[in-house]
């Protein structure tokens, strides 16, 4: 007997998606298998939640150099660093001596030019799922200046992945893209780091050819955030101490091996990301996992002692939890 509400059993695809359309939305033309099959996914997919993926687009209100007013400090001096904080083609530059030399401020390759205070501010539900950053850049020489090192900054301090170009800068300016909208640079990210003022890019370039000087200019650097908020309960975060009966840490502290486990929803692949408290991501693993009870042990054997985060991910969920390791 039909359950009352319930769709009728039809011996195909095709009759059994005719005749639910026919009875709840009578057409007045033949509809195709195909035709039928795409209305059903739209209606599907605008009945289900998915994250959202916003972003916000940000220029730093500071642009300092790295070591400002240390005469001995090794690397070439930036001038007028601020000029990074508008797109106005107005440039900060550095001089670079000769490939290979290098005597305080008379260098090689520059120091450090710094942007940071971007003024986000991501929501705090908000997961970060990547990080992109242009930079408008140009060299007096062809070939003649190239990254050392593009890099993002929590609390002023460079971290995770350089994302350096080995292309040479080019003799007009031009922006080049470092990053994407889901590269976390191998770091952890949340709205309250990248909000904060110490959140920023450091950048540093060097002279790669044997001419007597070069000379390289950045007219602005500009970062763009990509992040999902909740909608009706995705990116449930959930955490180790709030919720322990989800999520579950054993031995913890951990000398050698801690193992995991929390509850999936639904079959997906997981994500493990380990972060020191300095924001760098010291172990990264994926796996496939069935709905229910997910369960992993992680080698800590290697790593120093001190506390870490550890984030787990799906698609649609996300959890944090924080373990100690300790010396064997």
């Amino acid at each position: 007997m039909q359950r009352k509400g319930s769709l009728p059993c039809l011996p195909s695809t095709k009759e059994f998606l005719t005749s639910c359309f026919q009875n709840h939305y009578p057409m007045k033309h033949t509809v195709t298998l195909s035709r039928l099959i795409a209305i059903v996914a739209f209606v599907l997919f605008t009945q289900l939640s998915f994250a959202q993926v916003l972003k916000q687009v940000r220029l730093p209100q500071t642009g300092v150099e790295a070591a400002a007013g240390c005469l001995a400090c090794p690397g070439s001096e930036w001038n007028m660093p601020q000029n990074i904080s508008t797109n106005n083609n107005q440039f900060a530059t550095t001089q670079m001596a000769a490939a290979g030399f290098c005597f305080q401020s008379t260098c090689a390759y520059s120091r450090g030019l710094m942007a940071s205070d971007f003024n986000f501010n991501i929501p705090t539900n908000a997961l970060i799922a990547g990080i992109k950053v242009k930079i408008e850049r140009m060299a007096d020489q062809q070939y003649a200046v190239r990254d050392s090192s593009v890099k993002l900054m929590n609390n002023l301090q460079p971290l995770g992945a350089n994302k350096k170009s080995n292309a040479g800068w080019p003799t007009t300016a031009a922006i080049k893209n470092y990053g994407s909208s889901t590269d976390l640079w191998s770091a952890w990210w949340t709205p309250g780091i990248i909000n904060g003022s110490g959140f920023g890019v450091w950048l540093q370039c060097y002279h790669a050819s044997n001419t007597t000087t070069a000379t390289g200019s950045v007219d602005f650097i500009k970062v763009i955030v990509y992040y999902s908020l909740l909608v009706n309960g995705e990116w449930q975060e959930r955490s180790a101490t709030a919720t322990a009966q989800q999520i579950q840490f054993a031995p913890n502290p951990a000398s050698s091996f801690v193992n995991l486990q929390f509850n999936i929803s639904q079959s997906s692949e997981v994500i493990i990301s380990v972060i020191d408290l300095m924001g760098r991501e010291v172990l990264n693993l994926n796996e496939m996992a069935d709905a229910g009870i997910f369960t992993k042990q992680l080698d800590v054997s290697s790593l120093p002692s001190g506390n870490y985060l550890v984030q787990c991910r799906t698609e649609r969920e996300v959890w944090v939890g924080r373990i100690s390791v300790i010396g064997q």
